[in-house]
């Protein structure tokens, strides 16, 4: 029979579930009884035990050195009368018919004792460990008494090894420390030809008494448990598969690493104990240690302890397993946490017995773990004792709980403190820092008891030290020459040298320097000069390269401002970044009149003028001189949490020191063909720009239109382009491509970047596998900081996880990983990336509130004013100096290579008519090629005149960058809350397109059919009507690129992507297609 517990339904892998339970102990031997139900504890091994026969759960083992002269014939005997007394060691578990768990107790059992001879050439700890791997797997007499299992080996006339097993649910540790001893007190008396003592009588153990029934449990854990949607898992900490040692190379397993504790950590158990006890002393530690690993305030966890019944009666099980939920609050003292913990004990304790099934289905979550980490305080055997002329030294204790993480604490004469992990959790070196953080945590708490909690971190002083030194490279000096004068440098000396390739127009350097210094003239005559802001509102040409680098040499700083921007974002740029002066053209005029508010200060200054060509504007104004390395030089506009766009400030000094280190770091030379292919509105396009013109390469610039993959394959090959940066889903289409047309591999390229998003490392293999010698770099860094902060050079051997290393640091930087309170964390262990040195922005322009929460004095540098920039991403060193991200701390995520912050989107979806409430789900892609994509809910003001979803994301692009604008929108009464009050997102339903019209398939023309076909199939839509919205389905760039590539393949056409936004749905898209603006 399939076991199956009370309610029908199998445990999960949660582990035993203990629970208070009565004690068995001595009965006459000889005596038999029937069946008896088990006690929840029980039933718990009893289930993990059938799940996973062979993994030894709820298994407890300890290992003794014995020296001296050990009798074989008495230790038998002594172990024979100990099973005789003792009827626990007698209980057999079994199922009857109906799949019900039962015990028994065998009237006469014969006790054999496992004795071997080990030859003195033998490998002891490794035979030790095979040993106890076959007892663990052989169980501990669950179904055949005794319940416990005696081993000895013998190394030498005075050296022998004894192996105690046995299982959770026979004996607690109290009991394992009652039944070793009442052993050894056997074996002496045999030796000692003196009668053994008789077994004490057994004193029935007294149940737990409920506080207010049931109902008041239930009503307790109701209330407790409300806040757990708040805990935060603990993290896996494990080398991924293939980069791993042989010891986690396994994808399941358990493993244990043991710490004694020390004469500092005992003399701090018993100073914070005094009161309170140990266990309040270890929970609060524990607490701690967790907040600080799971990054949250509230932590909940498992609770192991005896159930209060236990003190001075016999053998047997007593452990109850119950939640605890503590808060861990910075500004709480060391002994205020203890003071919690220990009152918390006692609260739960009084209403401990609800079983941990039963509250699993009181919150929601039946058959689901409350928990991943487990805390058991527990005893067990002294540890020495000297019997009998041999001395008996505890020298392991291993357990098979059946968490991902549990710590135990052995309340023993030498206190031990054991971390059990799972392998796919955690690995050795993981729970080794674990152990040892904490023992860091408790000498600090003892240390000074008043202490703050917000002044304490996982590692002590001189670790951290270490820590932050050995993960920083040495400073460097700052570049003090500007960007503007480096190029100026680069043109003088190579003034026939091509500087930018768009199209068919190529401008020299000595052209281009030209007419900067012309432009540059004006802006100054315009009244540009240091910290003065420059709205440069162009399109994409070489007139763009002038502009930017115009507004540096007059001195001031530009904002680089797309045109593919709404005009009610580029105008709050505008606005809120205080600039004076819009640098623009006349195929932009009209718009940029429109921009520029009616208010003294701000001028416009047209490219298209008509006083001559750009040599002649060099006299019309006095020379400026070149800017200062602390001046402003540009300031880019960031997505914002709440809801307004942020302005980034950075210096001159920070642009030329980063563009000198990203240049040094790739080894751009001036024979470089370096393709710009991001929008002006990422501050990587200024990296891509700057790149070539400050080392005398070339620049190729992407005009208006977006490159299509087999375009930007031939565009490659025939300019000879030798580095190239895209974003990761462009750059998974582009290797997609290059499959299908082996070809158009680019044979100059030497450097692919890809950055602005996680990067899959599948993809990195699949462009190793196209171009085997092209060196593939993934770049990443926080807008903050100047642009790129650390990149990784792949290479498969070093890292195997899905998502690629975010890299080292270049030279000029530093960062740390930090838990809440800016306390380095462990190596490998999640934290905060915050970044410092030269790159540091001055701040959010206008914004001092927002600029003082993310740009925080640098607590690990001496020099007074020097600030670091806390990210929000989360991370970890890996000890190879690399870092690996592993999220976000907020809400915010990269939507096809664009910084979107979902809270900026639900307040703009809040501020339109008709809406009430509004909330925004990311919903990720389905593999690593498909872009994760923006879902919006709103609930109408009136209930009676919902809001059309459609004409909301309309008036979103109005506003919003396209990337933050939802692909849906989807109208519900309300918005679904969890039990205390915050939204489920969950309970949000996931969107299904639909087509805003239905016409029959033959309706059209065969191109339109077929363009509805391939827009349904790549939209993941059952139908599109000829009315849809490409974008309002879900499209996005990357849709573009699959719809082009499979009416390429099907018809022959050749989708040039602006189409896609000039012509948005599919009847308006055909007929211009049809009409001849394809390309065959």
């Amino acid at each position: 029979m399939r076991p199956t517990s009370p309610s029908g339904e199998v445990p999960s892998a949660a582990g035993p579930h203990h629970e208070a339970s009565a004690l068995i102990d001595v009965a006459p031997a000889g005596v038999a009884e029937p069946r008896l139900s088990l006690t929840p504890v029980q039933h718990g091994v009893l289930f993990d035990t059938a799940r996973d026969p062979d993994a030894g759960l709820g298994v407890v083992q300890h290992v003794f050195r014995v020296t001296g002269a050990l009798d074989r014939d008495a230790l038998g005997a002594a172990w024979q009368a100990l099973v005789d007394e003792h009827e626990v060691l007698r209980s057999e578990f079994g199922w009857d018919e109906s799949g019900k768990p039962y015990r028994t107790i065998r009237a006469e059992v014969i006790a054999r004792l496992e004795w071997y001879d080990w030859p003195q050439a033998i490998e002891v700890e490794a035979e030790l460990e095979r040993t106890l791997q076959h007892h663990r797997e052989a169980g501990a007499g669950l179904d055949t008494a005794p319940g416990a299992r005696l081993f000895a080996a013998r190394l030498g006339s005075e050296s022998h090894l004894l192996v105690w097993t046995s299982s959770q649910a026979h004996l607690d540790g109290r009991s394992r420390g009652l039944l070793v001893a009442r052993l050894l007190a056997g074996y002496a008396a045999r030796t000692l030809a003196e009668p053994p003592a008789a077994a004490s009588e057994a004193v029935p153990a007294q149940p737990r008494q409920r506080v207010g029934g049931q109902l008041a449990d239930d009503g307790f854990w109701r209330e407790q448990l409300a806040q757990s949607d708040e805990t935060n898992p603990f993290p896996t900490i494990t080398e991924p598969h293939g980069a791993r040692s042989a010891e986690t190379a396994e994808s399941a397993g358990i493993a244990e690493h043991a710490v004694a504790l020390g004469a500092a950590e005992i003399a701090a158990l018993e100073t914070l104990g005094r009161v309170h006890g140990s266990h309040a002393v270890v929970h609060a530690v524990w607490a701690f240690v967790l907040s600080r690993y799971t990054r949250s305030r509230t932590v909940l966890f498992g609770s192991t302890r005896p159930n209060g019944a236990a003190e001075g009666v016999a053998a047997g099980m007593a452990l109850a397993t119950l939640p605890a939920l503590l808060q861990v609050e910075p500004d709480d003292t060391v002994i205020g946490l203890v003071t919690r913990a220990a009152e918390h004990l006692r609260t739960i304790d009084e209403h401990g017995m609800t079983p941990l099934s039963t509250v699993q289905a009181l919150v929601g979550r039946p058959g689901v773990p409350l928990f991943d980490t487990v805390v058991v305080c527990d005893g067990g055997p002294a540890a020495r004792t000297a019997v009998a002329g041999i001395e008996v030294v505890l020298h392991s204790t291993s357990r098979r709980i059946g968490f991902p993480v549990v710590l135990t604490f052995d309340d023993a004469a030498s206190p031990v403190v054991h971390v059990e992990y799972d392998l796919s959790r955690l690995d050795g070196a993981a729970a080794a820092d674990l152990a040892t953080a904490f023992c860091t945590v408790l000498r600090a708490f003892a240390l000074d008891s008043a202490a703050r909690l917000h002044t304490i971190g996982l590692l002590d002083p001189s670790a951290s030290q270490e820590l932050v030194e050995g993960t920083n490279p040495p400073p460097i000096p700052p570049c003090e020459t500007t960007v503007v004068a480096t190029f100026l440098s680069e043109a003088a000396r190579r003034q026939a040298h091509t500087a930018i390739v768009c199209g068919d127009e190529r401008v020299g350097y000595a052209d281009l320097a030209a007419q900067v210094e012309a432009l540059a003239r004006r802006l100054v005559a315009a009244g540009v000069g240091p910290e003065t802001v420059v709205g440069v509102f162009l399109e994409r040409s070489p007139r763009l390269v002038v502009g930017l680098l115009a507004v540096l040499r007059a001195g001031g700083a530009f904002l680089p401002l797309d045109p593919v921007l709404p005009d009610r974002r580029t105008a709050f740029a505008l606005r809120d970044s205080g600039a004076r002066v819009l640098l623009t053209e006349d195929l932009l005029a009209a718009r940029g009149a429109a921009l520029v508010p009616p208010r003294r200060g701000m001028r416009t200054v047209n490219l298209d003028i008509s006083e001559g060509d750009w040599a002649t504007l060099a006299y019309t104004s006095a020379v400026a001189p070149m800017p200062d390395a602390a001046d402003l030089a540009y300031v880019t506009y960031t997505s914002g949490s709440t809801g307004v766009p942020k302005g980034v400030a950075i210096d001159h000094r920070s642009l030329a020191t980063n563009t000198r280190s990203v240049a040094q770091s790739y080894a751009i030379g001036s024979d470089e063909v370096v393709a710009q292919f991001s929008s002006v509105n990422f501050d990587a396009a200024l990296e891509q720009m700057l790149l070539p013109l400050t080392t005398g390469a070339t620049l190729l610039l992407r005009g208006p239109d977006l490159w299509d993959p087999v375009e930007l394959l031939g565009i490659l090959q025939t300019e000879g382009v030798t580095v190239l940066e895209l974003t990761p889903q462009y750059g998974y289409e582009l290797a997609l491509s290059l499959s299908r047309e082996v070809s158009l591999a680019p044979d100059k390229l030497r450097l692919l970047i890809l950055g602005g998003e996680a990067v899959a490392t599948a993809e990195l293999a699949r462009w190793r596998q196209l171009v085997p010698d092209l060196r593939l770099v993934v770049g990443y860094g926080p807008t903050e900081v100047t642009i790129t902060t650390s990149g990784w050079t792949y290479e498969p051997a070093q890292w195997a996880g899905e998502v690629a290393l975010l890299g080292r640091l270049l030279a000029h930087l530093r960062a740390y990983v930090v838990d809440e309170e800016l306390h380095p964390v462990p190596l490998r262990v999640p934290g905060e990336i915050c970044l410092g040195g030269i790159g540091v922005a001055r701040g959010y322009a206008g914004q001092p509130g927002m600029t003082a929460a993310s740009f925080v004095p640098d607590p690990f540098v001496d020099s007074p004013g020097v600030r670091m920039y806390r990210s929000g991403d989360i991370g970890a060193w890996r000890p190879d100096g690399n870092l690996v991200f592993t999220g976000r701390a907020d809400e915010q995520v990269k939507i096809r290579g664009t910084r979107v912050e979902p809270g900026e989107t639900a307040a703009a979806l809040r501020r339109q008519t008709g809406v009430a409430a509004a909330a925004v789900l990311v919903v990720p892609g389905r593999d690593t090629r498909e872009p994760s994509r923006l879902v919006g809910y709103v609930t109408p003001a009136d209930p009676a005149a919902p809001p059309d979803p459609e004409k909301l994301r309309v008036e979103l692009t109005a506003e919003l960058s396209a990337a933050a604008v939802p692909s849906s929108i989807v109208v519900l009464p309300a918005l679904p809350l969890t039990a205390n009050g915050k939204l489920d997102r969950a309970a949000l339903p996931l969107p299904m397109a639909q087509p805003s019209s239905a016409r029959p398939a033959s309706a059209g023309s065969a191109f339109e059919r077929l363009l509805r076909e391939v827009w349904a199939a790549v939209l993941g839509v059952p139908e599109v009507g000829p009315d849809d919205d490409f974008f309002a389905l879900g499209g996005n760039s990357l849709a573009m690129l699959q719809v082009s590539a499979r009416v390429k393949q099907r018809a022959g056409y050749e989708i040039p992507l602006r189409q896609f936004f000039r012509h948005t749905t599919v009847s308006s898209l055909a007929q211009a297609l049809d009409g001849g603006h394809g390309r065959k």
